[in-house]
């Protein structure tokens, strides 16, 4: 039998998020006898020490040639000549940045004759509307697969109209059933496939058995009690309103910790929250960890995982506090932490918060969508961060609640991706 060209596209391998690690996992699990893999992507950035990057060795790699277009920007009191010049210059920058990217889509289809592509597997949303043009437009006849990794409502003009072209695609590989179910209902397609992020399991167990960094030992004195959050610093994720309910928390019991993974793309969002820290004099309570590339020891070490998303697609650090056995509190967001702690539960069904699931507590997701850096005393705390206050001392002063919450690697187990490689391979 001979083997299938796989042409795997994603824009970039910068953030190491949960499609750079799917793309990692497909890399690495996929069989070699079966298919050979080319990655195409725009810009791959190695001294982020993205999990798992040593798999690029094994694949050839096209990159998405083009020059950035950048615009020429407004000062202050141009006359009126300049200013003329200036956004004629933009139009003229405008309309090269377009048919730049007509030939970046062209360029795919070359890519795709060049190897004798079978099937393209895309990811996110840029890649996949490139992916979509070169069918369209130029007929690129291998098999389309993309890859939904986002759980926007679709609601906005352009995303309504991006959507409509998912129909052209072979096959739509989505995250949740929710997001599935919406597409389907919404806009009428057809072609719509829920295959869940995995995890190396084995792989997760034997990284967590590795020492932390020698400085950061003291956070594990085994006298406090130490919750851990692993996300971005961006504002989806809502590490402000975590501090500010942590507040609450440490004014009941001072022997508690919060642990918060670091973000080196975004060390701006980073310096936002230490000032916050400071305003509410949680310096002795609330830690950034230097950790870049093996987060799973702090996980395992750490008494409760604390995810406050607003919104998520599947949310792999939740998938991995599972893997190792450590309770949960989650918010109940848009898609992902209900179908992974709960998932006998409906997914549109209205819950009472919290909800004490099967595999962890689910939390009423923030109301206030801006960000709020002020003390307890400039802005009291809203309902949302009371209760996720309230509960986050329950978990510390129940261990009966700490035992419950102690089975994720049952749930985990789900994740394998020994088994979501099956599903990835009856779609390619």
């Amino acid at each position: 039998m001979s083997k299938r060209n796989l042409l795997i596209a994603i824009d970039t391998l910068i953030i190491a998020g949960g499609a750079e690690k799917t793309v990692a996992i497909i890399a690495k699990h996929l069989s070699e006898k079966k298919y050979k893999k080319i990655l195409f992507t725009r810009k791959i950035k190695k001294e982020m020490e993205i999990s798992d990057l040593e798999y690029l060795k094994d694949l050839h790699i096209e990159y998405l040639k083009g020059e950035e277009i950048l615009y020429p920007s407004r000062a202050d009191n141009l006359r009126i000549w300049r200013e003329i010049v200036r956004k004629c210059i933009i139009i003229y920058l405008k309309i090269k940045k377009r048919i730049l990217y007509v030939r970046k889509v062209y360029m795919l289809k070359k890519i795709c004759k060049k190897h004798r592509i079978d099937t393209v597997l895309s990811f996110m949303e840029k890649q996949n509307f490139r992916c979509l043009l070169s069918k369209i437009l130029f007929f690129n006849k291998p098999k389309l697969i993309l890859s939904i990794r986002t759980t926007r409502k679709y609601n906005r003009g352009f995303e309504k109209f991006f959507t409509f072209f998912y129909r052209f695609a072979d096959k739509v590989v989505v995250l949740s059933n929710l997001t599935k179910k919406h597409l389907e209902k919404r806009f009428w397609l057809k072609n719509v496939e829920v295959i869940k992020n995995s995890l190396e399991f084995e792989k997760n167990i034997e990284l967590s058995k590795d020492k932390i960094l020698k400085e950061e030992e003291k956070y594990f004195n085994g006298e406090d009690f130490v919750f851990i959050n692993v996300a971005r610093n961006v504002k989806q994720k809502c590490k402000d309103r975590l501090i500010r309910s942590f507040k609450k928390v440490v004014e009941e019991n001072k022997n508690c910790k919060l642990l918060l993974s670091s973000d080196p793309i975004n060390e701006k969002g980073k310096k936002i929250l230490e000032e916050l820290i400071l305003k509410l004099n949680l310096e002795k309570n609330v830690f950034f960890i230097n950790c870049k590339r093996n987060i799973f020891p702090y996980v395992k070490k750490s008494n409760c995982f604390i995810l406050t998303s607003r919104n998520e697609g599947f949310p792999n650090a939740l998938a991995e506090a599972l893997n190792l056995n450590i309770p949960i509190i989650s918010t109940d967001c848009h898609t992902g932490p209900r179908e992974i702690l709960e998932p006998n539960l409906d997914l549109e069904e209205e819950i009472k918060y919290p909800y004490f699931g099967k595999y962890g507590i689910l939390m009423e997701v923030f109301e206030e969508k801006e960000q709020i850096f002020k003390t307890i005393d400039e802005v009291p705390l809203s309902k949302q961060e009371e209760e996720l206050a309230n509960i986050m001392i329950r978990m510390m002063n129940d261990e009966k609640l700490q035992k419950r919450y102690s089975n994720g690697i049952e749930r985990a187990k789900d994740f394998n991706c020994k088994k979501i490689m099956k599903l990835w391979e009856k779609v390619l």
